[in-house]
């Protein structure tokens, strides 16, 4: 008796290969995605983050820890923190709002090169 496997089991075992090879775990989209709905539903347009990037490949700028400012969802300076120095226009282009950051942090877990993504979400 041959025996067919039902569309659940199918999707089941899908996310549980996909799950192994994504640099995201299961869990860790669920978190991606409740941090978006909070970012989604802030009252404001204008704000600031810090971001540091732990990179191999990654420019020296994006490595230390910047300052990012932020205005009607465009970037409009970033300080390094460690020397309170504004980087130049020309570096700033390096950086992105948090919806930018969210959309690459989404973008990763479809990257064969990537191993893993660890990500803080502020309440």
């Amino acid at each position: 008796m041959h025996c067919r496997p039902t569309p659940p089991f199918l999707i089941l075992v899908t996310c549980l290969l996909v799950a192994c090879t994504s640099p995201l775990s299961p869990s860790e989209v669920l978190e991606l995605g409740r941090a978006e709905a909070r970012w989604a539903s802030r009252p404001f347009s204008a704000y600031s983050y810090e971001i540091a990037t732990s990179c191999g490949e990654c420019p020296k700028v994006m490595q230390q820890v910047a300052r990012v400012s932020v205005n009607d969802n465009q970037v409009i300076g970033v300080v390094l923190v460690a020397t309170d120095s504004a980087l130049p226009p020309s570096a700033v282009t390096s950086f992105t709002t948090v919806d930018g950051l969210f959309a690459r942090i989404r973008g990763y877990q479809h990257q064969d090169w990537l191993r893993d993504v660890v990500v803080t979400f502020d309440p």
